[in-house]
C-alpha cells in the first residue's frame, strides 16, 4: 500500500465500464447509418426546448433535494430526537424504492384530487425526482456532521443552545458538502428517463431512446449523448482531481452534537414531511390487496428470484469499486494520490442514459451469444453492472478515507495484499455494506436495460410493474409497487443503522 509501483489489480474493474459500455458503443455506433438524416432539419425541432426542460428538471430537482436533505441532516444529527433511527428510516425510504414504485405511490395518493400536480407535468417529475433523491444530500451532509472530532462536539454543547449551534457552527460547516451532492443528485438527474416519463415530460434520457429506436435518427441521439457526456464528464473530473490528495477525514462518534431537544415546532414539521412520504405507501396497501387474493404473495415469489441476482451484482460491482478507489501511495499522513482518469471512466456510466448500455448490449454483443445462453440474464446483468458500480467507487472513497491514521501506519509494516484484506477491508465494510444495499435496490427498480435486456420467459417485478402501468391496471401496479416499496423499506432500515465505531 505504500509502493508507487504499477498495480494491474486496481486497474482491472476497468473491464467492466469497457466491456459493458465502452466497448460496445463503438461497434454499435461504427455501424450506425449517419447519411439517412445527416441533411434532416425536422430532426431539429424542439431540440432547444427539450435541453431547456431537461436543465429545468435536473436543477430544480437538484435544488428541492439540495434544500430537504440539508435540512433533513442538520435536525436529525443537530438535536437529541428520540427515534433518530426511525426518523431516517421513512426518510430514506423513497430513494430505496425504484423510481416506477414510487411514482406509482404518489399518483395513487392524489389521483382525483386538486393534488395531481404533483405526480404529472414538469412540477411534478420535479417534486417526485427531489424528494426521491434528497436522502443523497440527506446521508451525505449527516456523514459530515459525524466527522466532527469529540472535542469540537463537547464545546458545542458546552457554549451553545441547540439552535444556536445548528445555525452558527454546523450550517457553515457542512454547506459545502450539502453543495457537492445537490451536485451529484444533478447529475444523477440529468439523464434520468423513469420519473420525467411516467409524468409527461420529454428529457433528453427519453428523446436518446426514442431517437435510436423508434425515430432513427441517429446523429441527434449521438449529439445528446455527447452534451450528457460533456455534462457528467466536466465536473466529475474536478471532483475526482480534488480528491488526488485528500487527507482522511477526522473519524467521530456517533453522540449527537447538542443534548438539548428539538423544539415542538421543528419536531412538527419533520413529523408532517414524514406524513407526506410515507401517506403514498399506506394508500398503495389499500389498493394492492383489492386485488384478487394471491397477487401481492405472487409478486412477492417472483421478487424472490430476482433479488439474489441483484443482491450478487451488488457485492461485485462494490467490491471494483473498492478496489478502484484504492489510493495508489500511502504515506504517514493518510491517503495519498488516487487514479483520476480510470476512477472517471467507470464512473462516468452512473451518469449517462440507463439505456446506452441496453441498446450497444443488444445492438452487438448478443449476437456473440451463444443460443443457450440467450435464456440467462448474462447481458442485462453486464449492462446494470456497468451503470451502478460507480456507486461502489463513490462509497469506496468514502470508506478508503474514514480508515484511522493510526491504521494507516500499522499496514505500513505488512505486504500491500495483506494490508488491504486484513486492515483496509474490515474497517470499510460499514461504508461497503452501504453501497452493496443501495446498489441492490437500483438494480431491482432499474427499467431501462430491464426492457431491452430480459431474456424470454424471465420474470422482472420492475418490468412486471412498468407493463401494468400503460396498461392501465392500476390494482395490478399497487400490488407489485407495495412489494418494492417492503423490500425498500427494509433497505432503508439497514442502511440508517449508524456505523460501528
Amino acid at each position: 500500500m505504500t509502493s508507487r509501483r504499477f498495480d494491474a489489480g486496481a486497474l482491472a474493474p476497468l473491464l467492466l465500464p469497457i466491456f459493458g459500455l465502452y466497448l460496445p458503443l463503438v461497434l454499435w455506433w461504427s455501424g450506425l447509418e449517419w447519411g439517412a438524416d445527416r441533411d434532416d432539419l425536422a430532426m431539429w425541432s424542439g431540440f432547444g426546448d427539450l435541453l431547456t426542460d431537461t436543465f429545468l428538471y435536473a436543477g430544480g430537482a437538484a435544488l428541492l433535494a439540495g434544500v430537504l436533505g440539508f435540512t433533513q441532516a442538520l435536525v436529525i444529527e443537530g438535536y437529541a430526537l428520540r427515534g433518530r433511527r426511525v426518523w431516517s428510516t421513512l426518510l430514506l425510504l423513497p430513494f430505496v424504492v425504484p423510481p416506477a414504485a414510487w411514482t406509482t405511490a404518489v399518483h395513487v395518493c392524489v389521483a382525483g384530487t386538486s393534488l395531481l400536480f404533483l405526480a404529472r407535468g414538469l412540477t411534478g417529475a420535479i417534486f417526485l425526482a427531489g424528494v426521491q433523491l434528497a436522502p443523497i444530500v440527506l446521508w451525505g451532509t449527516a456523514r459530515a456532521i459525524r466527522s466532527i472530532p469529540t472535542a469540537e462536539r463537547d464545546a458545542l454543547r458546552m457554549h451553545f443552545s441547540p439552535t444556536v449551534g445548528i445555525v452558527r457552527i454546523l450550517l457553515p460547516r457542512t454547506a459545502g458538502t450539502a453543495l457537492r451532492m445537490t451536485g451529484l443528485v444533478f447529475l444523477l438527474a440529468f439523464p434520468q428517463l423513469e420519473i420525467p416519463g411516467y409524468t409527461g415530460v420529454r428529457t433528453v434520457g427519453f428523446r436518446i431512446l426514442s431517437t435510436f429506436t423508434a425515430a432513427e435518427r441517429d446523429a441527434e441521439g449521438m449529439l445528446l449523448v455527447g452534451i450528457c457526456t460533456l455534462v457528467a464528464l466536466v465536473p466529475l473530473a474536478i471532483a475526482t482531481w480534488a480528491m488526488r490528495r485528500s487527507a482522511p477525514a477526522p473519524v467521530g462518534d456517533d453522540v449527537p452534537l447538542p443534548a438539548g431537544r428539538a423544539p415542538l415546532g421543528v419536531i412538527v414539521v419533520l413529523a408532517a414531511y414524514t406524513a407526506l412520504v410515507l401517506t403514498p405507501f399506506l394508500n398503495l396497501i389499500d389498493s394492492a390487496f383489492a386485488t384478487e387474493a394471491g397477487t401481492v404473495p405472487l409478486h412477492a415469489r417472483a421478487f424472490a428470484y430476482e433479488l439474489p441476482r441483484a443482491l450478487l451484482l451488488g457485492i461485485a460491482v462494490t467490491l471494483l469499486g473498492w478496489r478502484l478507489a484504492e489510493p495508489s501511495q500511502v504515506g504517514p499522513g493518510g491517503v495519498g494520490r488516487r487514479r483520476v482518469w480510470p476512477a472517471a471512466l467507470f464512473v462516468i456510466p452512473l451518469f449517462l442514459p440507463g439505456s446506452l448500455p441496453g441498446l450497444a448490449l443488444a445492438s452487438e454483443t448478443q449476437q456473440w451469444l451463444p443460443a443457450s445462453w440467450i435464456e440467462y440474464p448474462i447481458l442485462l446483468s453486464l449492462a446494470q453492472a456497468t451503470r451502478f458500480a460507480g456507486v461502489g467507487w463513490v462509497l469506496g472513497c468514502l470508506a478508503w478515507q474514514s480508515i484511522p491514521r493510526a491504521e494507516w501506519e500499522a499496514a505500513r509494516l505488512l505486504p500491500p495484499a495483506r494490508a488491504r484484506w486484513r486492515i483496509a477491508l474490515p474497517r470499510s465494510l460499514p461504508a461497503l455494506g452501504t453501497a452493496v444495499l443501495i446498489v441492490t435496490a437500483l438494480i431491482l427498480g432499474e427499467v431501462e436495460s430491464t426492457m431491452l435486456l430480459l431474456p424470454p420467459g424471465y420474470t422482472s417485478p420492475v418490468r412486471d410493474l412498468h407493463d401494468f402501468l400503460h396498461f392501465r391496471y392500476d390494482e395490478n401496479a399497487a400490488a407489485v409497487a407495495l412489494v418494492l416499496a417492503v423490500v425498500g423499506l427494509v433497505i432503508a432500515s439497514v442502511v440508517s443503522r449508524p456505523p460501528r465505531r
